[in-house]
C-alpha cells in the first residue's frame, strides 16, 4: 500500500511543506520554526514573526 505524503502551507511563509508544528490552527515549517527560534527581539524580523504568530487563533475559511 503506497502512503500518501501531506503537504501544508506555511502560515509563516506560505511554502507548501511536509514537515513542521501546529500551533492551534496555524502550522509552521520546520524552516521557519528554527529562524523564530534563533532570531533575537533586537532583530527586524522579529517584529515580522510576532505578526504572524498572532494568526495563530484564526481558523481557515473554506468556501
Amino acid at each position: 500500500m503506497e502512503e500518501r505524503i501531506k503537504f501544508e502551507e506555511c502560515g509563516v511563509c506560505h511554502r507548501k511543506e511536509k514537515d513542521g508544528i501546529h500551533l492551534y490552527h496555524l502550522f509552521i515549517c520546520q524552516s521557519c520554526e528554527r529562524k523564530m527560534i534563533e532570531t533575537n527581539p533586537e532583530d527586524a524580523s522579529y517584529t515580522y514573526f510576532v505578526n504572524k504568530l498572532k494568526q495563530i487563533n484564526k481558523r481557515k475559511q473554506y468556501s
